[in-house]
């Protein structure tokens, strides 16, 4: 199978990695993959050392997309499709479309604008999470500035996301999400299908599980200037860190670590930026802590956590979208005292068997491999 694949930026293994275990599944899967990568910012194109896909880059430029942002903010077009609107890319998909692709896999809602240039039975759009779910959950959260914009992108997606769901064969990653969307709009939408988030098992699963007590470094990752990591940082820091004692430190494992949060650094908060390895990073570690207030989807932070063999301490909504039955393989708090009631409660037990039991799950339902068979068909 032919499959044309395009993506808003390259795809890599740290912030990408949806689209690089989609990638690794097609081709697993006997398929010929071309990548169409939009390149806004240039220190992207460090990515294309590791890639060994073929690969199209377009480059784009910040300016002009800050540009379409301001124009799109007197129209209802989304912040984030306005962003990535290209007239190259335009140009070039519509001469690719005269190519025969069995498949079009157009990743992210910002870029659906480009599935226009194909016929729209073999074009599939993966939507990954709910935007208007999103933004739902995050203007509750937002002060300022922030909250008028999230609120505006909220009211504009949605309107904009249902429109595209209704005229194309979507994907997304939970079917939290997709009954998101059909309560919200009150209609059934049988051409989305559920695709995981998944993971490359073979890569992160560790069989050294070590029993062990006095577990005191705690960790969080993800890129730190997402919204909903940020506020989950923010809770870690100023709601958990003060009611455990001063030999328990938080390590906030991630890149674009913003100034509002860099100004907790101190001897029991700490930020590593950018790490090349996050499994040998998080192997470092003795607890994953996870109390996510805002967001939609599958966190990939909670598979790769899993595998890596951290006990996990997190939210209903931190494993919202996860199957069901793999809540009995983490310890669920809801509020600062219930983390830190997990916290000592775990460091009293031998929570080998748990850790275990998740990795079995996640290694049973979301490898990387079988996640694209039924489309495939």
């Amino acid at each position: 199978m032919e499959i044309l694949y395009i993506a808003p930026s390259i795809p890599n293994n740290f912030s990408r990695v949806r689209t690089m275990n989609l990638l690794k599944s097609f081709k697993a899967n006997g398929c010929k993959v071309t990548v169409v990568a939009l390149c806004i910012d240039k220190r992207e194109l460090e990515y294309l050392k590791d890639f060994s896909d073929d690969i199209i880059v377009v480059r784009g430029s910040k300016f002009i997309s800050y540009i379409n942002c301001f124009i799109s903010l007197f129209l209802p077009i989304p912040l984030q499709n306005a962003y990535v609107y290209s007239f190259k890319l335009h140009r070039l998909l519509s001469k690719l479309s005269k190519e025969k692709y069995d498949l079009v896999y157009i990743k992210r809602l910002r870029m659906a604008g480009y599935a226009k240039h194909f016929n729209k039975d073999r074009v599939f759009i993966d939507l990954t999470d709910s935007l208007t779910k999103y933004y739902d959950r995050v203007r509750k959260y937002s002060k300022g500035i922030a909250k008028i914009v999230n609120t505006e992108e909220y009211f504009k997606h949605l309107k904009y996301e249902i429109k595209i769901v209704r005229k194309y064969n979507t994907v997304i990653c939970s079917s939290n999400d997709k009954l998101y969307l059909e309560k919200k709009h009150n209609v059934k939408l049988d051409n989305m299908r559920v695709i995981y988030n998944t993971i490359d098992t073979s890569v992160w699963y560790n069989k050294d599980i070590k029993s062990k007590k006095n577990r005191k470094k705690i960790v969080f990752s993800g890129v730190m200037d997402y919204m909903p990591n940020i506020l989950a940082a923010e809770f870690i820091i100023n709601e958990i860190m003060p009611k455990l004692p001063l030999d328990y430190s938080i390590t906030f494992v991630g890149k674009n670590v913003p100034l509002e949060l860099k100004k907790y650094e101190s001897s029991r908060i700490h930020f590593t930026g950018f790490v090349k390895n996050m499994k040998k990073e998080l192997e470092k570690y003795d607890i994953y802590l996870c109390p996510i207030l805002a967001g939609s989807g599958v966190k990939n932070k909670i598979l790769q956590a899993s595998l890596v063999g951290l006990p996990i301490i997190v939210n209903h909504l931190g494993i919202e979208g996860i199957k069901e039955g793999f809540e009995n393989y983490v310890f669920l708090a809801e509020n600062a005292d219930d983390f830190v009631c997990k916290i000592n409660y775990l460091n009293s037990i031998d929570v080998s068997s748990k850790i275990k039991g998740g990795q079995d799950f996640i290694r049973k339902f979301y490898d990387y491999k079988n996640c694209t068979k039924d489309l495939i068909k």
